[in-house]
């Protein structure tokens, strides 16, 4: 892995999204840059064959639910952009009684489940919605993992649950951590829980996602990656492709053969990417795709994430794997991620090379893979897979968006 200076534009990415009751889709189709209030789309039933086979459910039944935690993603950047302050999240349950909930702090509370009664209108999450109070907003417990992060320094990992107000202190060493509170060194609130933990691993090896990347550092090594998406340049027509930001910058495409052409990175921030041209020009890129492991999906839209969210994602190493997004939200060095959690049919959601991969439902873009369970040497036989979520490009000054069929 080899880290750069990264490089912040001055425009924004994605516009913010209003509350509305209901979204009309344009009959006529185009090539523009994804916001996150595209409805679900799922074709051929692939997301919810995988969610039917993880919780033998019927596959009617599983688009049910996808559909209702596509609202959910829908709505959750829209009130967090509405109430900074005072929202704490959403989140869906699995099992038999599934509901889905929005978190807000007390003193917000009724204007947030005001605004998710709106949003929701008579239509299916209307009929699993439940509003719940949290004791913390989700921006209070993001500053507090941050000044958590200063003081343990870059080896640590800070799970926060702005639900329940929960921090964990994920450490490679608990022992010198517990010392430190102790000792009085470093101050934790109550209720703080201390984990060996060891780290994210951003390690990066060969790839598909969209397409093959191979880098290569100045010494001849090899970095082989996962493409994520198609972007275009928020203020021109300039199109690419992108990957993680700890990958090489500097490498060709591995499916066409053709050179890229590094454009700009960003590292910082919870967010984990950089893009690409193709030198050939822009006819490569015209048609937003990525592949699923199955085939080639036309990109149809983008939307936020809710804890307790079934995705899926793909990368070279691992392929496709699904799961679901777990309860908390992971700060390292790099800022805040989400994590998808391992399970029976998925014990490795991740490994080296799927770095920078697509993370979707159906033919909805949700983020870009960031890295794996950490282990020294090697991660053992079950990992979880830790992403950017696209709704952290925008306030990050992420120049490129995620291009869609819509």
């Amino acid at each position: 892995m080899k880290k750069r200076a990264f490089r912040l534009g001055a425009a924004c990415v994605l516009a913010s999204v209003a509350i509305s009751a209901a979204h009309a889709v344009s009959n006529t189709k185009t090539i523009r840059l994804a916001t996150f209030d595209e409805p679900f789309n799922d074709p051929d039933d692939a997301t919810a064959k995988q969610l039917s086979k993880t919780e033998g459910l019927t596959v009617a039944e599983a688009s049910r639910r996808l559909r209702i935690m596509g609202e959910l993603g829908r709505l959750a950047p829209a009130l967090s952009a509405r109430f900074p302050k005072g929202f704490a999240g959403a989140e869906a349950t699995t099992g038999s009684d599934f509901r889905v909930a929005i978190y807000g702090v007390a003193a917000d509370l009724e204007a947030i489940g005001n605004a998710a009664r709106q949003f929701a209108g008579k239509g299916e999450l209307a009929s699993v919605l439940d509003v719940r109070t949290a004791p913390v907003s989700e921006s209070e417990i993001g500053a507090q993992a941050r000044g958590y992060l200063s003081s343990l320094g870059s080896n640590a990992t800070i799970a926060t649950n702005a639900r329940t107000g929960q921090i964990k202190l994920l450490v490679k060493d608990p022992t010198s951590a517990l010392a430190a509170i102790v000792g009085g060194r470093f101050r934790a609130a109550p209720g703080t829980q201390i984990e060996q933990f060891d780290g994210i691993a951003l390690t990066a090896t060969e790839v598909p996602g969209g397409q093959n990347y191979r880098g290569t550092f100045s010494n001849g090594d090899i970095n082989e990656c996962t493409r994520g998406f198609n972007v275009k340049q928020t203020n021109g027509s300039l199109y690419g492709v992108t990957t993680a930001g700890h990958c090489e910058n500097n490498g060709r495409d591995e499916t066409t053969g053709v050179s890229l052409a590094f454009r700009q990175e960003w590292v910082s921030n919870g967010v984990d990417s950089q893009w690409h041209t193709f030198s050939g020009g822009n006819n490569y890129l015209v048609v937003p795709k990525f592949y699923n492991g199955a085939g080639v999906v036309t990109v149809t839209g983008a939307q936020g994430v809710a804890q307790g969210q079934y995705i899926c994602k793909y990368g070279r190493s691992t392929g496709q794997t699904c799961g679901y997004t777990d309860p908390y939200t992971y700060t390292d060095s790099y800022g805040a991620f989400y994590r998808m959690n391992s399970n029976s049919t998925y014990p490795r959601q991740s490994l080296e090379g799927d770095s920078g991969g697509p993370v979707f439902t159906g033919s909805i873009a949700l983020g870009q893979v960031h890295g794996r369970d950490g282990g020294n040497p090697t991660p053992g036989p079950v990992t979880n897979m830790y992403f950017t979520p696209l709704t952290a490009w925008a306030p990050n000054n992420v120049t490129v968006g995620v291009t869609c069929y819509c």
